[in-house]
C-alpha cells in the first residue's frame, strides 16, 4: 500500500479485493455466524456491513441484479452458493439500520466494519473519525440481539420523526415553490437508495399492486407539471 503526502492529511491509496478474495472473506464471517448459535450480534451485523459494501462494488442493482449484468444476488450465486440471497437481505438490513444509527454514510460503514480507515470516491482512503467507532461500541454496549436492535430502530426513528416534523414545521415558513423543492429533495434521497429497488422481489403481490397505482398517479402528475413549462 503506498502513501501519498498532501498539503492538509497522510492519505493512502488501495485496490478492491478480487472475486474470489472477497467471496474468501465473506464465507468465513458467514461461517462465524452460522458455526455457533451463539455467535456475536455484532459479528452478525458486520457480516450484513460486509455484504453491503461489496454490493457497492458491483454496482446499483436492480432486483439484486446490478446494471452490468451481475449484482449481488448474481455474484452470490456464484461465489458463494451457500448464502441465499434472501438471508443476506435479512443481515443487510440489520446492518443499514446500524449504519443510520451510528451516524450513516461510508464512514459508518466501515466502523462497523472495525476498519481503520475507510475509502473515499476518489480511491483514497482517510482515517474513520474515532467518535463514530464510540458511537458503534455504545450502541453494542446496548444491543446483544435482533430483537433490541428492531426496539432501538424503532426508538431511533421515533426521534428522528420528531426531527422530521421540526423541519415541515420549518418548510411552512417557506413560500410553497420553495417547500415543494425541499419535501422532493427528502424524495429523492430516499429514492436514491438502492436498498427500495432490491426489496421489490421481496413484496407481496396485493401491496406492490397498490405501490404501482400511486407511483402510476404520481408519475402523470409529474408528467404534468413537466409539459407546463414545455
Amino acid at each position: 500500500m503506498k502513501i501519498k503526502k498532501t498539503a492538509a492529511v497522510a492519505v493512502k491509496t488501495t485496490t478492491m479485493p478480487t472475486d474470489s478474495e472477497a467471496a474468501e472473506q465473506i464465507i468465513s464471517q458467514y461461517r462465524t455466524v452460522v458455526e455457533s448459535e451463539k455467535a456475536c450480534f455484532k459479528e452478525r451485523v458486520k457480516f450484513g456491513a460486509m455484504l453491503i459494501q461489496w454490493e457497492q462494488y458491483l454496482g446499483k442493482s436492480i432486483g439484486g441484479r446490478g446494471t452490468d449484468g451481475e449484482g449481488l444476488k448474481g455474484w452470490l450465486e456464484k461465489n458463494c452458493p451457500a448464502i441465499a440471497y434472501v438471508t443476506a437481505q435479512s443481515y443487510k438490513t440489520m446492518a443499514e439500520r446500524v449504519i443510520k444509527m451510528i451516524g450513516g454514510g461510508r464512514m459508518a460503514e466501515a466502523a462497523l466494519l472495525e476498519h481503520d480507515t475507510v475509502m473515499q470516491p476518489n480511491g483514497e482512503v482517510v482515517d474513520v473519525d474515532s467518535a463514530m467507532a464510540q458511537a458503534r461500541d455504545n450502541l453494542f454496549a446496548n444491543v446483544d440481539s435482533r430483537r433490541k436492535l428492531e426496539q432501538a430502530w424503532f426508538d431511533f426513528m421515533k426521534a428522528q420523526g420528531v426531527a422530521a416534523s421540526r423541519a415541515q414545521h420549518s418548510i411552512k415558513k417557506l413560500s410553497k415553490q420553495e417547500a415543494a423543492k425541499a419535501i422532493w429533495t427528502g424524495v429523492m434521497n430516499i429514492l436514491d437508495k438502492s436498498s427500495i429497488l432490491d426489496s421489490v422481489p421481496l413484496l407481496p403481490k396485493a401491496i406492490a399492486d397498490t405501490c404501482l397505482g400511486r407511483i402510476t398517479t404520481l408519475r402523470d402528475a409529474l408528467k404534468q407539471r413537466v409539459s407546463e413549462e414545455a
